[in-house]
């Protein structure tokens, strides 16, 4: 180990004596919003903690590697495990204590808004969920003035209301003998936009039908073609289809978009469908 790296040790050491942890004071540069979080993320999850493990930096500082077992994805992709590091840990009976890094422990159930293995925000990104289904910072990463609290029944919209309601219209809809092309969701954000590239036969007629979770406000489906030009438009506030028959076999989108969501939800749930005839 590097001289500077043991005498930091022994002055760890020092301190552990005389206290039950040492401690490096920080101030977090800008605090952000839950939108702040989700757009400094490439994933948010939420999840099982299942190991953590803490080692030595090369600058002499204790980290935290944690590792959850993800149960939802609420924005951005993930596997089945997540990885993230937190600043500070135990190792061998030497604890570094940073004002405002999240503490995790096995068995938590968390939700880390996370950019590569950087929890955002350096402590901020990261919540327990308490057994109302609402996650807080309390992992010793509270703010005192600013209390985030996110109701996880309707924080980043309700996929199992959208999935329902677009197999029911599936049903319905082969029923009257059309074929289904496909089937997928998404979750969408204030102002964002889904797209999906689909290849559509001339002359073949097509239903598309989408549903949302019932927290949007103003749900809007979109047909374009190749070069982004409207070619049918639909709106409704949690179902709503169009049809359209192209005139030329070629490549289209498919959008959707949401015209607001209610306070305290950052992210609705919507399912679409394609049949043809």
């Amino acid at each position: 180990m590097p001289r500077r790296s043991r005498s930091i040790l022994a002055a760890l050491a020092l301190a552990a004596a005389v206290a039950p942890a040492a401690a490096i004071a920080t101030t977090y540069a800008k605090v952000l919003g839950v939108e702040g979080l989700i757009q400094h993320s490439d994933r948010v999850v939420r999840g099982e903690v299942v190991r953590t493990e803490s080692r030595w930096t090369p600058r002499g500082y204790i980290e935290t590697l944690v590792t959850i077992d993800v149960d939802d994805v609420y924005a951005g992709q993930a596997g089945n495990e997540v990885t993230v590091v937190a600043p500070g840990g135990t190792i061998e009976g030497q604890t570094m204590a940073i004002d405002g890094a999240p503490t995790f422990t096995v068995g938590e159930d968390v939700v880390v808004f996370a950019n590569g293995k950087k929890i955002v925000g350096f402590g901020q990104g990261a919540f327990a969920v308490d057994d109302n289904q609402v996650a807080r910072r309390s992992l010793g990463n509270e703010l005192p003035h600013k209390h985030t609290a996110l109701e996880l029944d309707r924080a980043f919209g309700q996929p199992d209301v959208a999935s329902a309601c677009i197999d029911q219209h599936i049903d319905t809809t082969q029923r009257e003998g059309w074929m289904l092309r496909g089937a997928t969701g998404t979750r969408l954000g204030r102002d964002d936009v889904a797209m999906w590239r689909v290849n559509l036969l001339a002359n073949m007629e097509y239903r598309l039908d989408a549903c949302a979770d019932g927290l949007y406000e103003g749900a809007q489906l979109v047909l374009t073609d190749e070069e982004g030009s409207t070619l049918s438009h639909a709106s409704g506030d949690s179902e709503t289809s169009l049809r359209f028959t192209p005139a030329e076999t070629g490549v289209y989108y498919v959008g959707l978009y949401a015209e607001d969501l209610p306070e305290g939800v950052w992210r609705g749930a919507a399912s679409i469908s394609i049949h043809y005839r």
